[in-house]
């Protein structure tokens, strides 16, 4: 319990430092509706760098700090690997992006993963509480937490984020930039579009099982669910 208050308490304070920048930003979407100019004029000033640092900086320590962790205490979990590969591509992104000069892109990811991560922990801890609270053990609010949690991944982490892959290719394809053949190449844009398009597939594969997982329970009728975290054995099999 207090390892997903800990991580829900960093996630709110990282997501509402990012708005307070992306409402500072002239080119953010909050500014502006489109995200396009998350893209648009790539790579972009690196005037515009100094008041987004600390927030970066702050972002690679935090996936440090989770990749250390995850390494210690969530071998158990199914997807051990995946998040492993997630955690490394997170902090490879936010260096590379910062150093190219496609901060405004980083600083639109975070904003819009961060909304996932709360709303996967405050489900998390809605459903560990389930014993200390009866009401919170009911299907019916196991049911609302996986859908709530499934639409918003969806909505942000598979819809926002493939938006801004695809807004990369649409604008910054056409410079040549991470094209291999043209004379404009830039081996960092291509390094970076690629580790974006499979940060953003591993989202998609995490939002499928989501929805089996929903749909497997609905069909057994049992909407109880311990949102993704592995279950340690003893030997015999039995459950500690």
């Amino acid at each position: 319990m207090c390892k997903y208050g800990w991580h829900l308490v960093a996630y709110i304070l990282l997501w509402v430092w990012s708005l307070q920048l992306m409402q500072q930003a002239e080119w953010s979407f909050l500014n502006t509706g489109s995200i396009s100019q998350c893209w648009d004029g790539y790579p972009h000033p690196g005037s515009e760098k100094p008041v987004l640092k600390s927030f970066v900086l702050a972002e690679i320590a935090w996936y440090g700090h989770t990749f250390i962790e995850s390494a210690m205490v969530d071998r158990v979990r199914g997807d051990f690997w995946m998040m492993m590969i997630h955690h490394v591509l997170a902090v490879c992104l936010l260096v590379g992006a910062f150093w190219g000069n496609g901060h405004r892109a980083v600083i639109t990811v975070c904003f819009e993963q961060d909304v996932g991560d709360i709303v996967l922990y405050i489900s998390k801890m809605l459903v560990k509480c389930d014993g200390r609270f009866a009401a919170l053990k009911s299907d019916v609010v196991h049911g609302v937490l996986l859908v709530w949690l499934a639409v918003t991944w969806w909505g942000t982490r598979c819809g926002i984020l493939g938006l801004i892959v695809y807004q990369c290719y649409h604008f910054v394809a056409p410079s040549g930039l991470i094209l291999p053949w043209d004379e404009r190449f830039d081996g960092l844009s291509l390094f970076l579009f690629l580790q974006l398009t499979l940060f953003w597939v591993l989202q998609v594969i995490w939002g499928w099982n989501l929805w089996l997982v929903i749909y497997r329970k609905v069909r057994s009728g049992e909407l109880h669910d311990h949102m993704g975290d592995g279950e340690k054995k003893k030997k015999g099999g039995k459950k500690e």
